[in-house]
């Protein structure tokens, strides 16, 4: 049966990729039942056809990248005292993670079908990150949220409860808030009326982020709009948001202690990382005494665990295993940034394969989204381009890379970047 005689399916198809936003905020479970549900449903409406992907190449990359991570991790789990035995539990979630890469074959297929309705997609995830700004905003001001949840140690995460990863959140899903009138473009034709929009919704979510203490996200977000400005020039109003924000925030830092104080500590963990963590990852050792950053810790913990195998890494999940505790070096599930965690689970070619497909995926977007021409409906790229962008810039503290809940997100977007290029997603059968 060819796939336009199956309207329901394809309908339902588009709501699990659009829930995939939500499901990211109520937890591992959720978003693996929705993960499970696309895969099958794909596979009712695609058959095999979801292994084969256009962009040859990239997807070579990409299938390279999921079977290597396996065979490494098996290799590495091989047990040396008993050589009939294998590490079972790791090795199973090595294999059990190409769910990532059923889901980015769907979700590829889905796009070069004609199946995929960016308009769906763009809606579910503006709302979202405008209801959870809300509530978090709510949460600062009251005390509790929506839901009864309480403010957790000063910093409200609305939904997420305790888990103060919101700031996070709403720095990647507002972009389809703000950049929410691309797809209706025809509607936004008045520049007064669209400067008004883009002004009033940037400052709405700064002011939320500001308000969830996430201090990572609130660089990232204040990046993302001058970023905005390099793709579009067009777009030189954006330059004056960031320079506004910029100028705003410092206001906030020298009239409010609590602000003042855990920004301060922050740059002083950054000035940190970049002039010590260089040597001490060469080295190992560090000759002078931290004023604050255990980030540096946990990165030179993560460096030295991926010395152990430079070339081909240690296997997923190795960084918990192998780290070590002592006057140089921190432990933890994960070591706080993808280079580095990557890096320690799959070395320098497991590296080599996922940067290379990030890196063509962003430079073939880039000139399509910086074209003079067709400006209004290149701009829905924006929101896409700019997550995967500092999704993997190196120099930030992360959580980790192969973790449920960013995996899914890693995967959503580049899966829809990845393909959506080759589509004029404009026509009004998407």
């Amino acid at each position: 049966m060819h796939i336009k005689n199956k309207p329901l399916s394809t309908n339902l198809l588009n709501l699990l990729i659009s829930f995939l936003p939500v499901s990211i905020i109520l937890g591992n479970l959720i978003i693996n039942i929705n993960i499970i549900l696309i895969i099958f449903l794909g596979i009712y409406l695609f058959n095999i056809e979801i292994f084969k992907i256009e962009q040859r190449n990239l997807g070579y990359l990409l299938y390279s990248f999921f079977f290597y991570l396996v065979i490494v991790t098996c290799v590495n789990n091989y047990s040396t005292t008993n050589k009939h035995f294998l590490d079972t539990e790791v090795i199973f979630k090595s294999i059990v993670y190409l769910r990532f890469l059923f889901l980015f074959l769907v979700l590829n297929k889905a796009v070069e079908k004609n199946v995929f309705n960016i308009k769906y997609f763009f809606v579910v995830c503006a709302f979202l990150s405008f209801v959870l700004g809300l509530d978090i905003l709510i949460q600062g001001i009251t005390g509790t949220n929506i839901a009864g949840y309480a403010t957790f140690q000063a910093r409200p995460s609305g939904f997420f409860g305790t888990e103060p990863v919101a700031g996070g959140y709403i720095q990647k899903f507002c972009l389809f808030f703000i950049f929410l009138f691309s797809i209706f473009s025809s509607k936004f034709k008045n520049k007064k009326i669209l400067f008004s929009y883009l002004l009033l919704s940037s400052f709405f979510f700064f002011i939320v982020i500001i308000t969830t203490n996430n201090r990572m996200p609130l660089i990232l977000y204040t990046l993302s709009l001058g970023l905005i400005l390099i793709i579009k020039k067009r777009f030189l109003f954006f330059f004056s948001i960031s320079i506004f924000f910029s100028l705003l925030f410092a206001y906030v830092i020298q009239n409010n202690l609590n602000v003042k104080n855990s920004y301060s500590s922050f740059y002083y963990k950054t000035i940190e990382i970049l002039t010590i963590t260089p040597n001490m990852f060469y080295t190992g050792k560090i000759n002078q005494q931290l004023k604050s950053s255990t980030y540096v810790f946990i990165f030179n913990s993560g460096v030295q665990v991926w010395k152990q195998q430079k070339l081909f890494g240690n296997g997923l999940r190795s960084f918990r295993k192998k780290c070590k505790i002592n006057k140089h070096e921190l432990c933890s599930t994960h070591p706080h940034n993808y280079t580095i965690e990557i890096l320690a689970d799959t070395g320098l070619i497991g590296l080599f394969l996922i940067y290379s497909i990030i890196g063509a995926v962003l430079f073939k977007n880039y000139k399509l989204i910086a074209k003079k021409k067709d400006f209004y409906s290149n701009l829905k790229f924006v929101p896409f381009f700019i997550i995967l962008f500092f999704e993997f810039f190196p120099f930030r503290s992360s959580g980790g890379f192969f973790t449920t809940s960013n995996s899914a997100s890693i995967f959503l977007i580049l899966a829809l970047i990845f393909s959506m290029r080759n589509k004029d997603l404009s026509k009004n059968n998407l």
